[in-house]
């Protein structure tokens, strides 16, 4: 049974007038037969009762030729709508597909995070240097003893090391090492 009312011109009323159509129309059939293969699903009976007339002429079809109807060709219009839709979501995601194959700027997920992963490494690294090198600097910027700039290094290095892997740890899974 389907669930959509069905308009009027294109529908019996009910199995009754559907099968005293088939018995006007010289198709021989019996109440009890029809009534049976209307319950196995040919003709469907739609939630109101109602009957196909084209399901109708296919069955008394079928009686003629002495042979079961073709179901395959017969849907209903719920299934139709469905496959439709269906089919309109496949073609949209194959567009959607094609568009990011074709689209210079569009990265993979993996590949996007290596090269984020890259770039936070280069960056890391820049830095190192960066500190590395000024360190006497900072260590006479702040009145000390030039000495012990590796130790103002070793300070400022565990620090960007903490920043990176609390960043890191959000999206991707990293620790930096010596």
């Amino acid at each position: 049974m389907t669930d959509k009312t069905p308009p009027a011109d294109e529908f019996f009323v009910n199995r009754k007038e559907a099968h005293d159509w088939l018995v006007e129309n010289a198709f021989k059939v019996s109440s009890g037969k029809f009534y049976g293969d209307c319950k196995k699903g040919f003709p469907a009976i739609n939630a109101d009762k109602s009957v196909s007339k084209y399901q109708v002429a296919v069955y008394g079809q079928g009686l003629r030729n002495d042979q079961a109807p073709d179901l395959s060709a017969l849907q209903t219009s719920d299934d139709v709508h469905r496959k439709a839709k269906a089919d309109a979501k496949i073609a949209e995601m194959r567009a959607d597909r094609m568009e990011r194959e074709e689209d210079d700027l569009w990265l993979h997920a993996d590949v996007a995070w290596s090269a984020v992963a890259s770039l936070l490494g280069r960056v890391r690294e820049a830095i190192r240097h960066q500190q590395h090198t000024a360190s006497p600097e900072m260590v006479v910027a702040v009145g000390g003893q030039v000495a012990r700039a590796p130790e103002l290094f070793e300070l400022l290095e565990g620090c960007v090391d903490r920043a990176y892997n609390e960043v890191a740890g959000e999206k991707i899974e990293m620790t930096w090492e010596e």
